[in-house]
């Protein structure tokens, strides 16, 4: 109809004019930039006065961001660990055992010591701990002088040949009196000798059926060697071997009894060292009866001294020289004029004799120690100059010893490899150099008596 098509009419028209105002408006925009773009622009300029400063901050520079690699994960190297020693090397201290005196003398048998004090008393102390087990009274009276002795222990009995040294205050004078005294595994007193006075002393070898016992020096009408039941106390057999001197006339007559000391035995054999007015020297018996199978004596040859058994001699060590001698004739093999120091004692192992030299003009003041080839006498090494060496005690691996060191003021237990001499170990420990010390072997273990009792081992 008519309305309609007017209106058609009038949309289309309405349609067409807004497209045509478009169309203007965009030809003016693009007119007017191509004007402006053409048109310089002139800069508004000013003069600033004299002195003046401006400051026109700098950007600061963006920072590069760069992307920093991961370090790769290392290993750390493995801690380095210094290996414990091992052997001899790791000695150390294990106990050490004080109590209100001083021990004198020790024995070691199996996990036990037995031990006379200077007061007095027997002990029995457990190596392990160092702990006492038993004790006993030595004497009637106690405090009257100072013990020492000889003691000897299989670890279930032990026998101590007690010497009492008291000093007359007013005279000056020493006496002495021996005690020989068997004590069981409590300290129990199973038998016991008679006193002696007058510095006769007991010297004792236990063996695995009897226990033997020496009296001497020369000098005393009842020297005499005799074995007794362990048990009991009961005699077995006596020996006694007469000893010789030179009369007016030059001849050798008897001269009583020898005196006896410092007993040892092979299972089967017992040697002692003898004395009579011509000189020192050593004799052998049958342990099962007594019999006598060789002794001798060297004119002026002197004791005390020491003795140490080998494989196939007896050594024996006096204050002028050092002995060898066949056990089965008591014939001297060799003998070296080297000095030995008699009470630090010999040492034999495997072949090998082990001996503290003695001080003075011909060897120094301090001259160490030596090993001897035993078959010889040939000197293999001289080892620890310039030390007074004093206890020697033969170990598992090493040959024992206290050196003094009197420059310092210490002492020394060092371990000498027993082949070569080479120091395996030096412990310093405490005690005095002028001190009087005893050490006793077993094993893996080694130990010190001096003011106290100290064990070490590794």
């Amino acid at each position: 109809s008519r309305p309609g098509w007017c209106m058609r009419q009038r949309w289309v028209f309405c349609r067409c004019g807004l497209a045509l105002l478009a169309l203007v408006g965009l030809f003016g925009l693009s007119a007017c930039a191509v004007a402006v773009d053409n048109e310089p622009l002139a800069p508004d300029l000013f003069t600033l006065p004299p002195g003046t400063f401006v400051h026109t901050a700098t950007p600061e520079p963006t920072p590069t961001l760069t992307e920093t690699p991961s370090p790769e994960a290392t290993t750390p190297p493995p801690a380095i660990t210094l290996a414990d020693p091992v052997g001899v090397e790791a000695l150390r201290e294990l106990w050490t055992w004080e109590d209100i005196s001083r021990p004198a003398s020790a024995a070691v048998a199996g996990d036990r010591l037995a031990i006379i004090m200077a007061d007095g008393r027997f002990v029995w102390v457990g190596t392990q701990n160092g702990r006492v087990e038993s004790s006993a009274v030595l004497w009637n009276e106690l405090g009257l002088g100072e013990s020492s002795g000889q003691i000897v222990t299989d670890g279930i009995m032990a026998v101590a040949a007690a010497v009492e040294t008291r000093l007359d205050e007013e005279s000056g004078a020493t006496s002495t009196r021996t005690r020989l005294v068997a004590f069981n595994a409590e300290a129990e007193e199973m038998w016991a000798l008679p006193l002696l006075d007058n510095r006769q002393s007991y010297h004792v070898a236990l063996t695995p059926f009897s226990v033997v016992i020496g009296t001497g020096p020369y000098g005393f009408d009842d020297d005499q060697l005799v074995a007794y039941d362990r048990l009991r106390g009961d005699p077995l057999w006596d020996a006694a071997v007469s000893g010789r001197q030179i009369n007016e006339e030059g001849e050798l007559i008897d001269a009583g009894p020898v005196g006896f000391s410092r007993l040892i035995h092979d299972g089967s054999r017992l040697f002692a060292l003898i004395n009579d007015p011509i000189g020192a020297g050593a004799a052998a018996f049958d342990l099962r009866n007594g019999e006598r199978l060789w002794h001798f004596t060297l004119e002026g040859l002197t004791l005390p001294g020491n003795l140490v058994l080998g494989d196939q001699s007896l050594y024996v060590l006096t204050q002028q020289r050092v002995l060898a001698i066949d056990t089965l004739d008591g014939s001297i093999r060799w003998e070296s004029a080297l000095l030995g120091a008699s009470e630090a004692g010999l040492a034999w192992d495997q072949g090998r004799l082990y001996m503290a030299l003695q001080p003075g003009e011909a060897q120094g003041f301090r001259p160490g120690m030596v090993s001897l080839e035993s078959e010889n006498g040939q000197t293999v090494w001289s080892e620890l100059d310039g030390f007074l060496v004093d206890p020697l005690a033969v170990g598992r691996e090493v040959i024992w010893t206290l050196a003094r060191d009197f420059d310092a003021g210490e002492v020394y237990l060092i371990g000498l490899d027993l082949r070569d001499g080479g120091e395996r170990v030096r412990l310093l420990i405490d005690g005095e150099p002028d001190g009087s010390y005893q050490l006793l072997s077993v094993g893996q273990r080694v130990y010190i008596l001096g003011e106290d009792l100290s064990a070490y081992g590794y």
